[in-house]
């Protein structure tokens, strides 16, 4: 059965309520804002990259760059969520604030 854009979105804000967040700030300029998302284990991640950059070109404007890290947990129940994988992404450094904000508010929204 195929998931609809809603239901997936639905879905994926749920895995973003789940993940440990981390927005890595350093005091260059004109570099990129780097952040980490940690998938919770037994949730289904799967889109969640085109989904987000997806969703930060519309709403921000800017792409990302996304670095997938193998995850240290290596868990049966986290490959099964993210293939045993972490998600760096970097963004623009003057958008990054907006970037993050829309991620916090995406985070709050699937919580529910």
């Amino acid at each position: 059965m195929r998931e609809s854009t809603e239901q997936m979105h639905e879905r994926l804000s749920g895995v973003m309520a789940a993940t440990r967040f981390e927005a890595v700030t350093t005091e260059a300029t004109g570099a990129y804002r780097i952040m980490v998302f940690h998938f919770a284990e037994g949730s289904n991640a799967s889109g969640f990259v085109a989904w987000l950059a997806g969703i930060i070109k519309k709403e921000v404007g800017t792409g990302v760059m996304v670095v997938c890290g193998f995850d240290a947990r290596a868990t049966p129940a986290l490959w099964q969520t993210s293939l045993g994988l972490f998600d760096y992404w970097g963004c623009p450094w003057g958008q990054g604030d907006e970037v993050i904000a829309l991620v916090e508010r995406l985070r709050r929204g699937g919580s529910r």
